[in-house]
């Protein structure tokens, strides 16, 4: 099994840019501001690397315009439900109930495959749901975190579908895919800023550094297409658990999250639970 570098480096950008959401929260960034300003980084690098706008005429060619529609909806709603969901609960937390998602994504690739869960699999899901139910367990607040576990989950469900999808699109070049993925959600994002009173004008600590977010974010979505097409959806969603962990260590350290010996056993559950279907994938591939 070739080693997966690519899924591993995307894994390490997108704990950074996920592990400065309260960082730019606390700066004074709303929710659509900090959207608006990743996914515009994202299409405004695209653009300066590949030295063109949209490729319209190529998307067209290949008949791609529904699944790029679909996938740039998508694509907005997970963020919505993740950035939220680190509203209401530790960001480390939210990233670990995120990447239920790998055995969201196995199982629904069994189904399109109209295979039957063999035991092994209802196993692994049963140590996913038990840890969840870990997570869920504050040392108070406990609507708050119960809210917060619901959007991460939605989010985690929103990125199974991604992930299925992907594959669809990945006949273009890595940048390309970038681009055409992120100027819709930037466009709905500015867009519901601006409906909030949100103001361009005034240049603020919060812009700054959701823009230094958004090119980690930028770069973790080259290396997430490029993994996606050498290692597989499955295979790259499984990988990617190396990104809690890391959010884990970077919220304790500069945040403080107060989080609870049984919430940490519920990361490991969670952890388990995806480390069990990367083997199965490789037991199936050798």
């Amino acid at each position: 099994m070739v080693f997966a570098k690519h899924a591993y480096i995307c894994a390490f950008l997108f704990s950074i840019n996920v592990a400065m959401v309260p960082w730019v929260y606390s700066l004074g960034a709303s929710i659509f501001l900090f959207l608006f300003l990743r996914f515009s980084t994202t299409f405004l690098l695209s653009v300066i690397v590949t030295r063109r706008l949209m490729p319209i005429n190529e998307i067209r060619q290949k008949g791609l315009v529904g699944w790029y529609l679909l996938l740039t909806l998508l694509i907005g709603l997970q963020s919505v439900f993740f950035i939220a969901a680190v509203e209401y609960m530790p960001v480390g937390l939210a990233s670990a109930t995120l990447f239920t998602f790998p055995l969201m994504t196995y199982i629904m690739e069994k189904c399109v495959q109209k295979k039957t869960p063999s035991y092994s699999i209802v196993f692994i899901f049963i140590i996913a749901i038990i840890g969840i139910g870990l997570l869920s367990q504050p040392g108070g607040q406990s609507e708050s975190i119960m809210l917060g576990l619901l959007l991460a989950l939605l989010s985690a469900l929103t990125q199974a579908v991604i992930m299925h999808f992907t594959p669809k699109i990945a006949v273009m070049n890595n940048w390309e895919m970038a681009k055409c993925t992120s100027i819709l959600p930037a466009s709905m994002f500015f867009l519901l800023y601006l409906y909030g009173g949100g103001s361009v004008l005034t240049v603020t600590s919060g812009m700054i550094a959701a823009v230094v977010a958004g090119m980690f974010f930028a770069a973790a979505v080259f290396f997430y297409y490029s993994s996606i097409r050498i290692y597989g959806a499955t295979r790259t969603a499984n990988i990617m658990f190396f990104e809690p962990l890391i959010v884990l260590f970077i919220g304790a350290m500069a945040y403080n999250d107060q989080i609870t010996f049984i919430q940490y056993i519920g990361v490991a559950m969670v952890a388990l639970s995806s480390l069990m279907i990367e083997r199965k994938q490789i037991n199936q591939h050798v």
